[in-house]
């Protein structure tokens, strides 16, 4: 966890969540085509003023490498003004890492590009991050279901939306609709006129499901049971409770149709296909699909459950414990994600 924001989501550092978050870089390429336009369209102020690309939550980096190489190959298609990329994160984010992959990886689009420019800001995108009409082209993909605060412990349940009891959801549904009326607020106030930000989003799926119910049931069942044996605390698998609501179409659109500044040029809803569920198809060994699985899960949500499960050894076993109940039955580890992919422009 970050100090500065201790409910928010960070991500496991030194490039585990890069080497293993293949289901975020799925839902990514659904935002692309929209990028490009956007990026076709982005307004271009007179030299020597840099045209700003701001990627909204970038985590380590890798899944920021074909967006914003899309990005900015477009645009100098039109111009050869300098463009500086703003990669922004939580001040306990692995930067390191995100400008190791920029300096050395061939897909950089820092490679070849003399004029175009990496720089990175540690703060929540739930506040205003750079300066007012400065940026001229936003991405995020796969950040704000990730919420500023965990508004209360929700005991037994690692997500609120698993959990049956109203007033506890009710509580998620109000923080979520809190952070994301400030985060179209502050991305209003960043974007130049003419802009646009793009963003590939997780929602609940329209019959009010939201995917994850299997997983994070299995996630609450291999806790309990660490629990139950007195590996862990019930107040401490309390505190693991994830920050996280998965907002309805609908309360992803109304504060956008809300804000006299900004309009919807485009919005799609996609079921993403899992890549991990696809290559099980394949080869078919449960095993090795539950290894995945819990790899990948243990890269999204490692920082976040260790702020109430802090010895290594216990998460090790949390984890093992959840690899032997997807082999035996890798339905339990299926996501099944429903992505909003909106465009959203400044008037």
């Amino acid at each position: 966890m970050d100090p500065t924001h201790p409910h928010e989501a960070v991500m496991s550092g030194h490039g585990y969540y890069n080497r293993r978050s293949v289901l975020q870089a799925a839902a990514a390429e659904l935002g692309l085509t929209a990028l490009r336009a956007a990026a076709a369209a982005a307004p271009i102020r007179p030299a020597p003023q840099p045209l700003i690309v701001a990627d909204y939550g970038c985590s380590q980096g890798q899944n920021s490498l074909v967006p914003m190489g899309a990005a900015v190959a477009t645009i100098r298609d039109r111009t050869d003004l300098p463009v500086t990329v703003v990669h922004t994160d939580l001040p306990g984010n692995d930067f390191a890492t995100v400008f190791e992959i920029l300096a050395n990886d061939p897909a950089s689009y820092l490679a070849g590009d003399s004029n175009a420019y990496a720089l990175a800001a540690g703060r929540s995108f739930y506040e205003e991050i750079l300066p007012p009409e400065s940026v001229a082209l936003g991405w995020s993909s796969i950040t704000t279901h990730w919420l500023s605060t965990r508004p209360v412990p929700v005991p037994g349940h690692f997500a609120a939306q698993n959990c049956t009891d109203t007033g506890i959801r009710r509580r998620f549904a109000e923080q979520a609709a809190i952070d994301w009326t400030g985060f179209v607020a502050a991305r209003a106030t960043e974007m130049t006129p003419g802009a646009h930000l793009v963003m590939v989003e997780p929602c609940a799926h329209p019959d009010g499901h939201i995917g994850s119910e299997p997983i994070m049931a299995l996630m609450d069942q291999a806790l309990g049971e660490l629990v139950d044996a007195g590996r862990v605390s019930a107040v401490a698998a309390a505190a693991a409770t994830l920050p996280m609501w998965m907002r309805t179409p609908d309360e992803y659109t109304a504060p956008v149709d809300a804000h006299p500044d900004l309009t919807l040029a485009g919005v799609q809803i996609v079921e993403s296909p899992s890549p991990l569920w696809a290559a099980f198809e394949e080869h078919g060994d449960p095993a090795v699909y539950a290894t995945a699985s819990v790899a990948s899960m243990r890269a999204w949500s490692e920082a976040m459950i260790g702020e109430g499960i802090d010895d290594p050894a216990t998460l090790d076993a949390f984890y093992d414990r959840c690899r032997a109940l997807g082999t035996a039955d890798p339905e339990r580890l299926h996501l099944r994600i429903f992505n909003i992919v909106l465009d959203i422009a400044r008037v």
